[in-house]
């Protein structure tokens, strides 16, 4: 089940700007919703069928999916507990993150620092991150496991944009998304083994 999202200023973010206003913020706010919605819900829908079948691990799919037509962004079929998205001024430039499966946060920026990248793709990538934890019914966990969770969200993004069309098949702009968003290139990720979904409770410790 796709959610809602809930559009918010963060009134709570100490930025370094002091001339930004109400005003201004909740008009910055409404030019990135009406951004993200023009593929945002449509793209959500392919990660929420991606994650409930458990098809990714950290190198790419690991089996066929039922393919999107190019372009065409299916509906949505229900909805579950909404999403706040906590948007901030772009004081220290863009960027988006994980609070936990019910809350995040983004910059409302005007503009995109690659072109070839739009900052709505990172708002969806944390999405995608809480619909995982949504699917184990876990918080975001420690650093680790958080970390996880997101280079395991950022796959299944980019994969199932692929399908939409809105990414191309080569990967030098899945690559660049990676570099924006702080995720490890594929031959980098710690294993090529099938990780699934992240844990749904505390990692054993490691042993000395």
């Amino acid at each position: 089940m796709i959610p809602q999202l809930v559009w918010q200023p963060d009134r709570n973010w100490q930025g370094d700007s002091t001339d930004v206003s109400v005003t201004e913020l909740a008009l910055r706010i409404g030019f990135f919703r009406e951004q993200w919605e023009v593929a945002g819900p449509g793209w959500l829908v392919l990660i929420d069928a991606a994650i409930s079948g458990q098809q990714f691990q950290a190198s790419g799919p690991k089996e066929a999916r039922p393919a999107a037509t190019q372009g065409e962004l299916p509906s949505i079929p229900g909805t579950t507990t909404p999403v706040t998205v906590w948007c901030r001024t772009p004081d220290r430039g863009p960027g988006a993150g994980l609070i936990d499966r019910d809350h995040c946060w983004c910059v409302a920026v005007l503009h995109d620092v690659d072109p070839a990248v739009p900052e709505t793709w990172r708002l969806t990538w944390v999405l995608a991150a809480a619909l995982l934890l949504r699917a184990t019914e876990t918080g975001p966990g420690g650093p680790e496991q958080l970390a996880e969770t997101l280079e395991i969200a950022g796959t299944v993004t980019l994969e199932t944009g692929r399908e939409l069309g809105l990414i191309p098949v080569d990967d030098a702009v899945a690559l660049r998304a990676r570099k924006l968003w702080g995720l490890a290139p594929p031959a980098e990720t710690p294993s090529a083994e099938p990780r699934g979904l992240p844990p749904a409770g505390p990692r054993p410790p490691r042993p000395n």
